[in-house]
């Protein structure tokens, strides 16, 4: 998870390669071979399948703003994001916690923040990120 979140970092605007290994992470499944134009995945099941390059397996997670969101993991918030044009995109996820029958998040709930170019990638970094952390929130609601 560490690597696809440099190659984020890295990544100059949307890119398909990158919403498939996401794709394939968030299904416990591995890349097992690629050829020009197709690539070959198995799940942790252990079957296996082809699929072209141009097969839309995975959502458009780093060109979407909406494919993105889907990615921030349950008990977690957006609780802030500036997008600049020209400039980036910043923004700050929060776990959040149980009180009162809602969720809310305070000074002790684990943030993650992450910066980019485009916000969908920026927002990607983020939530990855949130999902790599050791102090995980409750996720009850």
């Amino acid at each position: 998870m560490r690597d696809l979140i440099a190659r984020l970092e890295a990544a100059t605007g949307p890119d398909r390669t990158l919403d498939r290994d996401i794709w394939l992470g968030l299904h416990g499944a591995t890349l097992v071979e690629q050829k020009p134009g197709y690539f070959r995945f198995q799940r942790a099941s252990g079957r296996g399948r082809w699929r072209s390059v141009k097969d839309s397996i995975a959502p458009t997670y780093t060109g979407s703003l909406d494919a993105a969101l889907t990615l921030v993991p349950k008990g977690w918030t957006a609780h802030s994001m500036m997008i600049r044009p020209g400039n980036g995109t910043g923004l700050m996820l929060w776990g959040t916690h149980e009180f009162g029958g809602e969720r809310w998040h305070g000074k002790d709930d684990p943030k993650v923040e992450a910066r980019h170019m485009h916000a969908p990638i920026a927002l990607c970094i983020a939530a990855l990120r949130a999902r790599l952390t050791t102090e995980t929130p409750d996720a009850d609601g």
